[in-house]
């Protein structure tokens, strides 16, 4: 019985850590594109993966998929990804997603995306950025991220289960 109250108490602690995937909803551009997808953040680590996001054409971009199965650029505020293997925010494709409010956390939630800043850009020149009024660029108009994480009570509960199911089978046999 023992070892069954240890094992409930080091599982519960550890799902608490489990990182949360983020979802893209309803992201419409100035120019009438769009953008789905999702990334994983752990706030525990401060760190973004598994990004997966697309981006469909406008009048003024040509849709791109950034995809990473590790880390991005990423600030308190920000996600920025490039459409390339090695993130370069110069001579690619870029998109960056600032939301509001505070900075993610692994309790999920829905944050909306920064009208104005959040942005795709693409910069044939070296020395252009994702900055406001750059050419080549389209503004996020509307949307927001959100993420529904698994609670750690559930965790517990099912650790609870499988051990009273162990303790079962150890009885009849």
């Amino acid at each position: 019985m023992r070892l069954l109250i240890i094992f409930m108490i080091l599982f519960s602690g550890a799902a608490q850590a489990i990182p949360v995937t983020w979802t893209l909803q309803d992201v419409v551009f100035d120019d009438g594109g769009s953008a789905s997808g999702f990334f994983i953040y752990d706030a525990d680590l401060d760190l973004y993966s598994s990004v997966n996001i697309t981006t469909t054409s406008g009048s003024d971009l040509s849709g791109e998929s950034y995809l990473y199965p590790k880390g991005v650029f990423a600030g308190p505020f920000s996600l920025v990804a490039t459409a390339q293997d090695v993130p370069d925010l110069t001579g690619v494709a870029s998109i960056a997603l600032f939301y509001n409010p505070g900075v993610l956390t692994n309790s999920g939630g829905t944050r909306s995306l920064v009208e104005g800043s959040s942005r795709e850009s693409f910069c044939a020149d070296p020395d252009c950025n994702i900055g406001v009024g750059e050419p080549n660029s389209r503004d996020i108009i509307a949307g927001s991220i959100s993420a529904v994480p698994v609670p750690a009570a559930v965790w517990l509960f099912g650790s609870a289960l499988a051990g009273l199911g162990w303790l079962r089978r150890k009885q009849i046999v």
